[in-house]
């Protein structure tokens, strides 16, 4: 797992209105089928992401992928958690930080750059 510095030059950085905006679409999109495309939008107004998904993870269970969504390419996720859930988490260490604390009883957030030197 990394964690890093966004720089942004003045030019780039999002105003808060648009932000708010697009955080109360998101909202609005709550249990709708494009929910995660719709806060992928709000988050992309302040940080540069491509992709994002939400798991809930722990130790005695198989992991659940809530949501997820793509900008730029067909969002693939489903698939592969499917894949994944059938037993290669059980060996993948990928998580095990936010295992850690979901264990303890806490909530965590992982962020992971993928670059395409990592494929």
């Amino acid at each position: 797992m990394n964690t890093w510095a966004i720089a942004t030059s003045d030019a780039q950085k999002p105003s808060a209105s648009d932000f708010w905006s697009g955080l109360g679409g998101a909202v609005g999109a709550i249990g709708e089928p494009d929910f995660g495309s719709q806060v992928l939008g709000c988050l992309n107004q302040v940080l540069p992401v491509d992709f994002w998904s939400v798991y809930q993870v722990g130790s005695d269970l198989p992991p659940k992928m809530y949501v997820s969504a793509s900008l730029s390419t067909r969002d693939v996720s489903a698939d592969c958690f499917q894949r994944y859930r059938q037993g290669l988490y059980k060996t993948d260490q990928t998580f095990a930080s936010a295992r850690a604390y979901a264990d303890a009883g806490s909530l965590a957030m992982t962020l992971r750059r993928i670059s395409l030197l990592d494929v």
